[in-house]
């Protein structure tokens, strides 16, 4: 974890955001909104159908749970946070579909090569011994199986551009990045290139990669339905493009397990 932030520190941020988690970021028309259900749809293409056991780590209140179980054999849902969990099993419960397990990155509660697809989106950033939480994710993934894993974007221009407009007072944080911020909490980003090498370090071969938040800092000023209708067409037509692609804020790699 980084070093401004620990372990219990971030679970104790995750707790308090639980019942707010989903409705604050997935649901309405904003660009924010957009962002986020197009970020799901990106790792639930590249997961497709499993017949076998997916487990999404950090899974927050379930967002992915409820489309997952139509598409894997079994679902477990798993994450740092007790909320997060207790909020993702009394909203959706889903019976005997969906498993709800506590767990940190860096030790996993599964057998080796039990895992046909890991999930880990949202909370690999966070992280600070990346290459030995990779060396645990090639544990549990079976030969043949598949790593979706999420990162901020180190080739995004985003950041650069949202700081020089928010000094022109064109552009305002999020609300739930100005809440991460203020825990000491900032996900650290990675370049595509940089992020494939510590995978095949690991044991896995990086396969498709997608990119997602192509939001436009200043355009919040211009009205919300801009804002969002613009994010909308910029992922469409540039999430799976290599080059343009990583204009967008959020990667997003398939990896196969070796």
């Amino acid at each position: 974890m980084p070093k401004n932030a620990s372990v219990q520190e971030i679970q104790s941020f995750y707790d308090e955001e639980a019942s707010r988690y989903y409705s604050t970021r997935y649901i309405g028309d904003s660009a924010d909104s957009v962002v986020w259900r197009s970020r799901a749809d990106v790792v639930l293409e590249l997961t497709g159908d499993v017949g076998g056991v997916v487990v999404d780590l950090g899974c927050g209140p379930g967002v992915l749970a409820p489309r997952l179980v139509r598409q894997a054999g079994r679902v477990i849902s798993a994450d740092l946070s007790w909320e997060m969990l207790r909020v993702g099993r009394d909203n959706l419960g889903l019976g005997q579909d969906a498993h709800w397990i506590n767990c940190d990155l860096s030790h996993l509660p599964f057998a080796t090569g039990s895992v046909e697809a890991l999930l880990v989106i949202g909370v690999y950033g966070l992280v600070e011994d990346r290459a030995g939480v990779l060396h645990e994710f090639a544990r549990v993934v079976q030969p043949g199986g598949r790593l979706i894993i999420q990162t901020p974007n180190a080739w995004s221009p985003r950041k650069l551009v949202e700081k020089g407009t928010r000094r022109l007072r064109l552009s305002r944080r999020e609300a739930y990045e100005n809440r991460l911020a203020t825990h000491g909490i900032d996900p650290r980003p990675l370049r595509s290139a940089e992020f494939a090498q510590m995978l095949r370090t690991a044991g896995f071969v990086p396969r498709r990669r997608r990119y997602y938040d192509f939001r436009l800092p200043f355009l919040s000023r211009l009205g919300a339905r801009t804002d969002a209708r613009t994010a909308a067409v910029l992922h469409r037509l540039l999430h799976r493009r290599p080059v343009l692609g990583q204009l967008g804020e959020g990667l997003v790699l398939e990896a196969e397990r070796r």
